[in-house]
């Protein structure tokens, strides 16, 4: 339990660095959750549009109502961002993922330290 815990709150904190920030609410999302008595836990992204961030997405109108407080804060037009979004998508910005492929070796490393002093 303990060696996941910690992988789980190692993973978390990674992703937390990775993520792409504009209000601060995708970051905050990021949280790791206990099951099966701790011996497994899951670190997840609770937006809505996190995997939209992670993976990208492929050509679309979004709604210009959706944009416009991000627009906003970055002084652009919405209806200039949706065109471009309708054209090319968004790039994927991939946070989760890579956080949890940099645990991996070392939380492989401290299950076989944990089982070897069984």
């Amino acid at each position: 339990r303990r060696v996941v815990a910690k992988s789980a709150f190692n993973i978390e904190k990674t992703a937390k660095k990775r993520a792409p920030v504009d209000t601060g609410r995708l970051r905050s999302s990021i949280t790791s959750d206990f099951i099966d008595s701790g011996f497994s836990a899951e670190t997840k992204a609770a937006t809505y549009y996190a995997i939209y961030v992670e993976f990208g997405t492929s050509p679309h109108f979004p709604p210009v109502s959706a944009l416009r407080g991000w627009a906003r804060r970055h002084g652009t037009n919405e209806w200039a961002v949706a065109r471009g979004i309708a054209r090319r998508g968004t790039p994927a910005q991939p946070f989760l993922y890579p956080a949890f492929l940099q645990e991996k070796p070392r939380f492989i490393r401290n299950i076989r330290a944990e089982m070897s002093k069984i």
